[in-house]
């Protein structure tokens, strides 16, 4: 039950056993915070409960409501900007208190926090020195001593970037809590409005059923995508080193017609092709055949692929620019993403395969990262995929897409092109969405390094494997080298 306090400008959420009291609700305007207890508050409908804390100073109003769901509270707002100039937005905080939580024995809480990357994900008793503290999206909380399960987090995520954090002490519990989505200096025009991620607060017994119906409330506001059939295939290159032993092309054909003589009725359909279709193995040149390995050329791949009843993928990291393509890193560079300085910012900094495997160590280049709200990248991946789906392509392993990410992942950067786009989550889906609609809606995503539940809404699937026996080409000082070694270990991923 969520209770409005309007005299102190805070709300409380009860239940059994849980209690959050003191939340408070805040918003950073023009470097400022707006707090609630220092707002004007209107009550605008009792049931169920509507409000709206204003600013004046500001002429910034904030209509919330409260939309009971099943053992939750969803909490559904906007922002308005009502004076004359625009406001320049930080951190959005639906939840915040400084006031303990009532959660029972502070000794018997876990957690399941999310990062904002594809990583391994552990349960952790919160008073271990390596819980985190700050999870993306949602904190997944569960008190065994008492069997109260409680869920805090955002079930919309694809605009701003949304964090839940807390403070813990062996004794008090959990002293803080925060839930917040940063906006990152995204202006507020005068007179127009803004809704705020959607937040969720639930309680109960059962910390399943919260991740479950969780998933069940935030998929249609994700778009989340079904596929109904597995795609089931061979990665082009398993087992056998088709960069510098044997040839791709041969290798590929011959495996793809095992396959089929000897695994009928498998629903084998799909290979993925990676890395050796480019020439010279260059991430950015996406759409230079590779006439050594595949000497046939692409038609011919295709009509062969089309004869055994394959589609074909491709692998292709469409954020990376490797350094040594210098006329197209001329050509981008003000669609690069920037460090401080004004320098290319390095998002990998040895690339490995292809001429780079062959070149000496310390003359291999580095990979730069293009800026996902630039109308040159949004122009060259929607051209680079519309190609792709020319020539048959109906499968993608989309790669290093934190390159793109911004503040959701590990390379977050200072400025983007599109200020009209929020840095982070915004400005990446805007080129995911580029990506999707050239590569078509019968193409299948499946994304790895990265981003994980923010590609929602883009993406089929997240891979979870981890590479080995790929036969990956035998570059010395290289990365994976021989790629074999990593079988059967379960410290490598």
């Amino acid at each position: 039950m969520l209770i409005l306090q309007p005299a102190q400008g805070t709300l409380q959420f009860v239940s059994p056993g849980v209690e959050i009291r003191d939340w408070q609700m805040a918003v950073v305007a023009n470097g400022a915070a707006c707090r609630s207890a220092d707002a004007q508050f209107e009550m605008v409908q009792e049931q169920p409960p509507r409000w709206r804390w204003s600013w004046p100073q500001l002429g910034l109003v904030w209509e919330c409501r409260a939309v009971p769901a099943g053992e939750a509270i969803l909490i559904e707002s906007r922002l308005e900007n009502h004076g004359d100039a625009p406001l320049a937005l930080g951190a959005v905080y639906p939840l915040q208190t400084a006031t303990p939580l009532s959660f029972g024995d502070p000794g018997g809480i876990v957690g399941l926090p999310l990062a904002g990357e594809l990583t391994p994900r552990r349960v952790y008793p919160l008073r271990h020195a390596d819980c985190p503290r700050v999870s993306k999206v949602k904190w997944q909380l569960y008190n065994r001593a008492g069997g109260r399960a409680l869920q805090v987090g955002f079930l919309t995520f694809q605009r701003a970037d949304t964090n839940v954090s807390l403070a813990y002490d062996p004794t008090g519990g959990i002293t803080t809590l925060q839930a917040w989505c940063d906006f990152a200096g995204w202006q507020l025009a005068p007179g127009a409005s803004t809704p705020v991620e959607t937040l969720i607060v639930a309680a109960g017994d059962d910390p399943y059923r919260q991740l479950e119906e969780w998933a069940e409330l935030a998929a249609p506001r994700a778009g989340a995508r079904r596929w109904e059939d597995a795609p089931i295939g061979w990665v082009g290159w398993a087992w056998v080193d088709s960069f510098t032993v044997e040839r791709y092309e041969e290798v590929l054909l011959r495996n793809l017609q095992a396959v089929r003589r000897r695994l009928p009725g498998f629903g084998v359909n799909y290979v993925w092709l990676s890395i050796g279709n480019l020439k010279d193995g260059d991430p950015g040149d996406w759409l230079s055949w590779n006439d050594d390995l595949f000497p046939h050329g692409r038609e011919y791949l295709a009509a062969r692929l089309r004869e055994l009843g394959f589609r074909w993928g491709l692998w292709c990291a469409p954020f990376w620019l490797v350094s040594w393509l210098e006329e197209r890193v001329a050509e981008f560079h003000d669609a690069l993403l920037k460090n401080s300085d004004g320098s290319p910012m390095v998002v990998r900094p040895e690339w490995q395969f292809g001429k780079a495997g062959e070149t000496p160590k310390a003359q291999r280049p580095c990979m730069y990262a293009l800026d996902p709200s630039h109308p040159k990248t949004l122009a060259f991946l929607r051209d680079t995929f519309a190609a792709y789906r020319r020539w048959g392509v109906r499968y993608y392993m989309i790669d290093f897409l934190h390159a793109g990410a911004g503040n959701i992942s590990s390379f977050p950067y200072t400025s983007h092109h599109d200020k009209a786009l929020v840095a982070g989550p915004e400005a990446y889906h805007t080129a995911l969405r580029v990506i999707r609609e050239a590569a078509g809606d019968d193409t299948y995503f499946l994304s790895s390094t990265g981003p994980s539940i923010h590609n929602t809404g883009m993406v089929d699937a997240i891979r979870t494997g981890t590479d080995f026996g790929e036969g990956r080409a035998l570059y010395p000082d290289s990365y994976f080298y021989p790629a074999t070694f990593v079988i059967n270990s379960r410290a490598f991923w």
